[in-house]
C-alpha cells in the first residue's frame, strides 16, 4: 500500500511547475504551459486540504453526537468511499460550498472566501474550462505572475482551512522550491 498526500503532491507539483516556467521563460509555449500546470496543481492543493478536513471534521462531528445532522453521514460517506455511486451532496457543490460546511462542522458562521484565492481559481476555471474568450487571461504576459503569486496565495487558504478546523497546518505549505517525494 502506497500512502498518499494529495494536498502535498499537488503543492509540490505547483512548485516544481513553477520553477520550470522560469527555466523556460524564453520559450513561451513552454512557460505557458508550466504556468497552467502550476496554477491547476496549486488549486487543486487547496481542494484537497479541504476535503481531508472536511473528513475530519466530520468524524468528529459525529463521534460527539451521531444523530447531530443525517446529511454528515452521507456527505463522509460520498467523500471516503469509492464505491459509491451518484453526484455528490449539495454541501460538496462548489468551493465555496464546501468552504461553508467546514466553517459550519467547527462552529462557525458562513463566510466568503479571501478574494486572492477566488481570483486563483476563476484562473483556474478559465484554463480548465477554456473558451475563446479566455485566451487573454490564459495566454496573458503576466501568467508567470500569477503562478509564482498562486503559492502565497494557496498557502495562505490552506493555513486559514487549517485554522477553522482547529488543526496544524502541515509542514509543507512552507516549502518554496519543489523536491522529491520518496
Amino acid at each position: 500500500m502506497i500512502v498518499v498526500n494529495m494536498g502535498d503532491e499537488m503543492f509540490n507539483d505547483g512548485l516544481f511547475y513553477t520553477e520550470q516556467a522560469v527555466l523556460h521563460q524564453d520559450k513561451l509555449f513552454n512557460k505557458w504551459r508550466y504556468c497552467r500546470s502550476a496554477i491547476i496543481s496549486y488549486c487543486a492543493s487547496a481542494e484537497a486540504e479541504m476535503s481531508k478536513l472536511i473528513a475530519t471534521s466530520l468524524k468528529k462531528s459525529l463521534c460527539q453526537d451521531p444523530n447531530s445532522n443525517p446529511e454528515y453521514e452521507k456527505i463522509l460517506n460520498y467523500i471516503s468511499d469509492p464505491n459509491i455511486q451518484g453526484g455528490p451532496p449539495r454541501q460538496l457543490n462548489g468551493i465555496q460550498s464546501k468552504y461553508d460546511l467546514l466553517r459550519e462542522l467547527n462552529g462557525l458562521t458562513d463566510a466568503t472566501i479571501d478574494r486572492q484565492y477566488q481570483e486563483l481559481t476563476w484562473l483556474r476555471n478559465k484554463i480548465i474550462h477554456y473558451t475563446f474568450k479566455s485566451s487573454n487571461e490564459v495566454y496573458s504576459a503576466t501568467i508567470l505572475d500569477s503562478a509564482n503569486e498562486a503559492r502565497e496565495t494557496i498557502k495562505r487558504f490552506i493555513l486559514e482551512l487549517h485554522s477553522i478546523a482547529n488543526e496544524n497546518p502541515p509542514d509543507w505549505v512552507n516549502y518554496t522550491s519543489s523536491r522529491d517525494i520518496q
